[in-house]
C-alpha cells in the first residue's frame, strides 16, 4: 500500500457526487482532514499531537486504520456491483480475504478487535441512555462470527475513522484535557470548511474570506465571509457536539438547552451582532463589505444533529425573535 495517496487513487474520484448525507461522505471528509486540513494549520495552534494520542489508544498509527476502514467500505462497495436479483449479497468479511495481501496476522486482529463485537468476547457494554441509544454499534459496527465480519450499519462503519481518531481518544483523556481536544477539532472543522469554500467558489463570482475581522479592532467578525456581488455570506462554522447523555435522554428541555447553548448564544448570536455592526452608521467593517446590500447568516454544524428536522426552523425562529 501507498498510504493516503492509495486511499485518495481510490475514493477521490467518488468525492465530487458524494452526497452530504451519504455514509462514504463521512469517511472522505475526515480523510480531507487529516492529509489537507492539519498539515496547513500552524503547528503553535494544535495543541495535541494527533499521532501520538492516537496510539495511546490503538496498537497501529492512524494510517493503517484509515487504509482498513477504506478496504472495508471498498469490499462492501465491490460486493453491491456483484449483486445480481436471484443471489443476496454476501457481505460477509473474512480474514481469509486479506491473505494475498502483507498485513501481518496480529495487524489483522487486532483491526477486527477495534470494529467489531462477538458473543464470547462481548465487550462491557454501557447503561444505554434512551430507545435511540446506538453507541454500542457505533463504537463496533461489525459481528464478528467464526473469523467472519458482518457489517451490521453501513454508516456506522464508515463513520469509524472519525469516531475512533476522535471519541475513542477523547474517551483515553484526561478530565482536564477533554475539552481541549474538542476545541483542537472546533479549529480542524472550521479550517475544513474554509479549504472547501477555497477548492469550490468561483474566484470569477465570489470572494473568500477566512477569519474576517473589524478594521479598528482584534474581534472577529465571524469563522468565513463570502462576497457575491453586492451579498455577503456570514458563517460560523460550529463543531456543538452534543453529548450522547442529551442525545438520547428524550429530554426536549435538554435539547432545548443544547441548541440555546451551543448553536444560539455563540451562532445565532454572534452572526446577529456581525449583522448589526455592518449595516451600522459608519461601520468598521473591510472595504469588501463597504457596498454590501444584502447579509445572508448560516451556521454549518459538524455534529449531524444540526441536520434535524426542525432545527434550521429553530435557528431562524431564534434569530428573528432577537431582531428589533
Amino acid at each position: 500500500s501507498d498510504g493516503y495517496a492509495n486511499i485518495a487513487a481510490e475514493f477521490l474520484p467518488t468525492y465530487e457526487i458524494a452526497s452530504a448525507t451519504d455514509p462514504l461522505f463521512s469517511f472522505l471528509r475526515f480523510y480531507i482532514c487529516l492529509t489537507k486540513i492539519i498539515p496547513r494549520i500552524p503547528t503553535n495552534l494544535l495543541k495535541f499531537d494527533l499521532e501520538a494520542e492516537f496510539q495511546k489508544v490503538f496498537p497501529f498509527p492512524i494510517i493503517t486504520y484509515a487504509e482498513f476502514i477504506g478496504t472495508f467500505a471498498l469490499h462492501a462497495l465491490q460486493e453491491r456491483q456483484t449483486q445480481t436479483y436471484d443471489k443476496p449479497i454476501d457481505a460477509t468479511l473474512r480474514k481469509s480475504w486479506f491473505k494475498k495481501t502483507q498485513v501481518p496476522e496480529t495487524t489483522l486482529e487486532q483491526m477486527f478487535e477495534t470494529v467489531s463485537f462477538s458473543l464470547d468476547k462481548m465487550p462491557n457494554p454501557k447503561d444505554t441512555l434512551g430507545y435511540g441509544d446506538f453507541e454500542f454499534l457505533k463504537d463496533r459496527p461489525y459481528f464478528l462470527f467464526n473469523d467472519e465480519m458482518y457489517m451490521l450499519d453501513y454508516e456506522f462503519s464508515l463513520g469509524k475513522l472519525e469516531s475512533a481518531v476522535i471519541w475513542r481518544v477523547l474517551r483515553s483523556l484526561p478530565k482536564n484535557e477533554k475539552e481541549p481536544w474538542l476545541s483542537y477539532w472546533g479549529l480542524v472543522f472550521e479550517e475544513y470548511v474554509t479549504w472547501m469554500f477555497e477548492m469550490y467558489a468561483a474566484p470569477a463570482l465570489h470572494q473568500v474570506y477566512p477569519s474576517p475581522k473589524y478594521l479598528n479592532s482584534t474581534d472577529q467578525i465571524c469563522d468565513q465571509i463570502i462576497v457575491c456581488g453586492d451579498t455577503a455570506v456570514l458563517i460560523e462554522a460550529k463543531l456543538a457536539t452534543c453529548t450522547a447523555a442529551d442525545r438520547y435522554s428524550g429530554d426536549y428541555e435538554k435539547i432545548k438547552a443544547y441548541l440555546e447553548e451551543k448553536l444560539v448564544t455563540k451562532g445565532v448570536g454572534q452572526l446577529l451582532n456581525a449583522v448589526r455592526r455592518i449595516g451600522a452608521k459608519g461601520a468598521d467593517v473591510p472595504e469588501y463589505l463597504k457596498d454590501v446590500k444584502k447579509v445572508i447568516p448560516v451556521i454549518i454544524t459538524r455534529d449531524d444533529f444540526g441536520g434535524c428536522w426542525g432545527v434550521n426552523a429553530y435557528l431562524n425562529k431564534r434569530f428573528k425573535d432577537q431582531v428589533t
